[in-house]
């Protein structure tokens, strides 16, 4: 019994120094970056990037297919369809990743066909354009990129990345 009350107690220390995610937090690597997607009717994409900012993340960074895949199972895992957005822009020409500052590289670049199309819709004025990214199936049989409008309070969901519990130093993906 006394095995089982000091396995108890040192297991939150374990967890911490070993790098887990914890609180609903998941990751696909030991001691890789930890996702989890948040649920908020009607927010836009700067919204729910000063809401990752404001808790010590960043919107979800996609610099490989392990962390693609990753996020595909996390997100279809409880959820049949919408947009989930994450952390990649187009100001000033070309697509980057907002926190790692790099360009989104052919070879891992996820959009699905006919996107990006910075899209204006019939009766909208489109004064911004599609500069931010967002997962979805619209119109697929499969999950992809979409190019969305920053501001447009119209989606429903965002993907947060951090460090894993004891690693410390910037999310670089």
């Amino acid at each position: 019994m006394r095995g089982l009350s000091v396995a108890l107690t040192l297991l939150p220390l374990l967890l911490h120094v070993c790098g887990a995610c914890t609180g609903g937090w998941h990751s696909f690597s030991h001691g890789g970056p930890c996702f989890k997607v948040f649920h908020e009717r009607g927010i836009n994409w700067n919204e729910a990037n000063k809401r990752c900012l404001s808790s010590g993340t960043v919107l979800a960074q996609v610099p490989d297919h392990s962390t693609h895949t990753h996020l595909i199972n996390l997100i279809s895992s409880d959820h049949s369809s919408g947009f989930f957005m994450i952390g990649a822009t187009n100001w000033g020409g070309s697509w980057k990743w907002t926190n790692l500052g790099s360009h989104l590289t052919s070879s891992h670049s996820y959009w699905l066909s006919g996107q990006p199309d910075n899209y204006c819709h019939a009766g909208h004025t489109c004064h911004e354009g599609q500069h931010c990214v967002a997962y979805t199936n619209k119109n697929s049989d499969h999950w992809g990129w979409d190019d969305i409008t920053c501001s447009v309070s119209n989606y429903d969901y965002y993907i947060c990345e951090k460090n894993a519990e004891g690693h410390s130093g910037p999310i670089v993906g």
